[in-house]
């Protein structure tokens, strides 16, 4: 079964809130919501962190859901809670936090050093998945386009992102 790290941006782009996301077009809407129906009906497994601190990955999604009500994100982000230990559903693979925003398994490599450190978590979190089960977990990705010039760095680490929505669509050539 084809497993997925979802970037935060893909749940925010599914309650369609301008004020979260105002880049994301009804096309990009459909494409998050289609995304996380194949999630809750078990044809993707989504995969998260787990460590000593529970999942930080979890925690910024329960965080950005915490005032919504009723919208796909809330009702996803219950989902998985109600869901956290079921294998068909949820892969939680360790990753090890040093501190804010650091993780052991974030390649030490000088061309990431600009990368976003509150997003460091998902690389870690692929970089650890490969380890662990020697296949790739691709990081789905809505809009969030400063991810695009790290695609080939990430890349030499067996991290896929996919960029779901139509204005975000990379080249082929940047895949391995």
């Amino acid at each position: 079964m084809k497993r997925k790290i979802l970037d935060t941006n893909v749940i925010i782009g599914s309650t369609g809130d301008s004020n979260k996301s105002p880049q994301t077009t009804v096309t990009c809407i459909e494409q998050c919501r289609l995304l996380l129906f194949q999630c809750t009906t078990g044809n993707l497994q989504i995969v998260i962190d787990s460590g000593q601190h529970g999942s930080h990955i979890l925690d910024e999604y329960r965080q950005q859901f915490r005032y919504y009500e009723g919208t796909y994100g809330e009702m996803f982000v219950r989902w998985m809670l109600n869901n956290i230990m079921n294998e068909q559903y949820i892969i939680q693979i360790p990753i090890t936090y040093l501190d804010t925003d650091d993780y052991q398994e974030f390649p030490k490599d000088h061309d990431l050093q600009g990368f976003d450190p509150s997003d460091r978590k998902f690389i870690a979190l692929a970089v650890a998945h490969y380890q662990y089960e020697t296949q790739i977990a691709p990081i789905v990705q809505a809009a969030d386009m400063k991810w695009k010039e790290f695609v080939s760095t990430f890349a030499k680490y067996h991290v896929e992102i996919e960029f779901i929505c139509d204005s975000f669509n990379l080249d082929t050539s940047f895949k391995k």
